[in-house]
């Protein structure tokens, strides 16, 4: 049955409804007792068509979820104005069409001019081939609400969230539209930006100061465990969090629920109030690396926050422990040049990698890929990749050459490159 029918037995349902409460309303007036015309019979009536109009409804959302519905534009009429005409296609599933539209809006992205430069790489014969298959920028926008002074965007964090539709229920048939946290700073302050995917355009609903520099954020999943008893009191902690580290060696605890305006549930400092460089977590334990070369280790506190006081703290060394990453039952931890593989059971080292031998080469960012992990440096444009179970160095990669082709000359040499984020 086409959509066009089903809105047309929709609004006879309606219809009938109406007549049938004149009809109850009527019923109510007689002076004698009918045995088919009562007002039992009348509500039966009623709500019989109430049902019918709910599943008529179910229908025509069923039909919507497998609609794709295009305006295309037709020739132009005999006063030379445009016009347009409105084609209707069916699918098998909704997941069809989510993949359909997926890829018309990946189509109509590749069409954009900001996606023609392109990237190149290099074949053996060191000829340079254009990538036709390349990144595409959906778009960009401000994010930083500055009136004197000037903000620099040092951290971001990814909080996925459904998609609600006007029913607020999660959408099924969507993918997630969640919530993207960056931390700008000046030099004395930390500004956190809050931007929404619930929508078609990207938006900065919320903005708010911090008291010290953030340098790194985590997201933390609401906790799965069974609903205490009520003599034991609520969970504090029950819901998704954003965990941000400061220079002044702090840890904000803010809440992340949709919808929620900013809710900060936790603040408390470092041992010896130490910068916090970096921030991993598992379900039950909070991991901050630290500017003085150590990992402080929070735990779970009955009622779901994190204790202030950490359960214990891990030296590595005396260089600042800048990135931290979870790798199923092991954190690695980057102190300097050297990697730490740190047991989150024992909170024991098991092992160390020299991620770089030259002195002054210090890790930055890591990223795991299969059973590979990518190493990048605060100097320089080299990433590293080695294995994670036998820590063997397996490649190094230049990103420098295919930078500089995207990039103008700038005077008679060339900028440094340096790589500041690794995603994969």
């Amino acid at each position: 049955m086409g959509p066009g029918q089903l809105y047309q037995d929709l609004q006879n349902l309606l219809h009938d409804l109406n007549v049938i409460g004149q009809i109850t309303q009527l019923v109510g007036n007689l002076k004698g007792n009918y045995q088919n015309l009562n007002q039992s019979v009348a509500h039966d009536w009623t709500s019989g068509l109430q049902r019918l109009i709910l599943k008529k409804e179910e229908e025509i959302r069923a039909a919507d979820c497998c609609r794709i519905q295009l305006q295309l534009p037709g020739k132009q009429d005999k006063s030379g104005r445009p016009t347009f005409f409105t084609a209707v296609f069916s699918t098998f599933t909704a997941a069809i069409k989510e993949s359909w539209i997926n890829n018309l809006q990946m189509a109509k992205l590749a069409l954009e001019e900001e996606n023609h430069l392109g990237w190149f790489y290099v074949e053996d014969d060191g000829n340079q081939i254009k990538k036709e298959r390349h990144p595409l920028l959906v778009g960009h926008m401000p994010v930083t609400v500055a009136k004197q002074q000037e903000f620099k965007i040092e951290c971001a964090v990814y909080n996925p969230e459904p998609y609600l539709n006007n029913e607020n229920q999660p959408d099924s048939f969507s993918t997630a539209h969640g919530f993207l946290w960056i931390g700008s700073c000046t030099s004395q302050m930390g500004q956190i930006a809050i931007v929404s995917f619930q929508h078609s355009s990207p938006k900065v609903i919320e903005c708010f100061n911090v008291e010290s520099r953030v340098l790194c954020m985590v997201y933390v999943p609401a906790e799965d465990r069974p609903r205490e008893p009520e003599s034991r009191g609520g969970r504090v902690l029950a819901v998704p969090t954003v965990c941000l580290g400061t220079e002044e060696g702090s840890i904000s605890i803010y809440k992340s629920s949709q919808g929620s305006k900013k809710v900060r549930l936790q603040h408390f400092f470092t041992p010896e109030k130490s910068t916090v460089m970096s921030l991993a977590c598992t379900p039950q334990s909070l991991y901050a690396g630290l500017v003085n070369g150590a990992v402080a280790v929070y735990a779970r506190a009955d009622d779901g926050s994190w204790n202030s006081e950490p359960q214990t703290v891990i030296k590595l060394g005396v260089l600042p422990v800048r990135s931290l990453l979870m790798m199923e039952d092991t954190l690695w931890a980057a102190s300097g040049g050297q990697v730490s593989v740190i047991s989150v059971e024992t909170h024991a080292v098991e092992s160390q990698l020299e991620a770089h031998q030259e002195e002054g080469m210090v890790v930055s960012h890591m990223a795991i890929a299969g059973v590979g992990i990518w190493i990048a440096f605060t100097s320089g444009s080299t990433l590293r990749l080695f294995h994670t179970e036998t820590l063997k160095h397996l490649q190094d990669v230049n990103v420098a050459t295919p930078v500089h082709h995207m990039l103008p000359v700038l005077g008679t040499g060339r900028p440094d490159t340096h790589v500041l984020s690794v995603l994969l």
